[in-house]
Formats: C-alpha cells, structure tokens, sequence
C-alpha cells in the first residue's frame, strides 16, 4: 500500500493505490499514524501520484494526520492530479495542504 524512503532528515510517502476510499481508509490511516509515530518531528511528504480517486473518507485521512502532525508538523502532498485534485478543490483543502507537482518540488 505505501513504500517510504529518506531525504535528509525528509520522509517521503508513495502512496500505490490508484482508489483512496473507504474500502483502503481505515488500513492506509493506521500505517501513516504508525509512520508518524516511528518518525516523530521529520517532515512528510505523501506522494499521491498513483491515485485516481479520492472520496471523502480518503481525504479524511489526510485531515488527520494533518491534525496529528499538529501546528509543528510539517506534510507536504505531491502528485495531485485529476479527480484527487478536484476532491481538495471543491472542498477547499487545496487551501490548507502545501502542494507541489513532485517530491523533488517539494523538496527543493
């Protein structure tokens, strides 16, 4: 489901599945939480680039792990495209999660 590797002090998430909806949610919303709980403090970058669609409990996901960084947490989206960025725009959330077009944008 997803596959990680460093950058400096950087982890950076690829997300491999092309649905985040409520079938995967839960299962994807654990391992980030693990994720984040191994790798305290480090910036995040989730690479979005494989998924097609997002429903609302995909972009749940997001939210939360947005609110479990809290204000010092550092996540970044890469890879938004099509129906997943039609997702954060309608509900505005473009305005809330830096975006960038790849992992080496949001890095630099």
């Amino acid at each position: 489901m997803i596959e990680t590797h460093s950058h400096g002090d950087t982890l950076v998430v690829r997300i491999h599945e092309k649905r985040l909806d409520a079938s995967i949610s839960p299962a994807l919303k654990v391992e980030l939480w693990d994720l984040v709980a191994q790798h305290a403090n480090r910036p995040l970058i989730l690479d979005l680039g494989e998924a097609e669609f997002m429903d609302s409990s995909g972009l749940g996901v997001m939210i939360s792990l947005l609110k479990l960084l809290g204000a010092e947490g550092d996540l970044k989206l890469t890879g938004v495209q099509g129906a997943v960025a039609q997702t954060f725009k309608l509900t505005r959330m473009d305005r809330v999660f830096p975006m960038y077009p790849d992992v080496d944008a949001a890095l630099a």
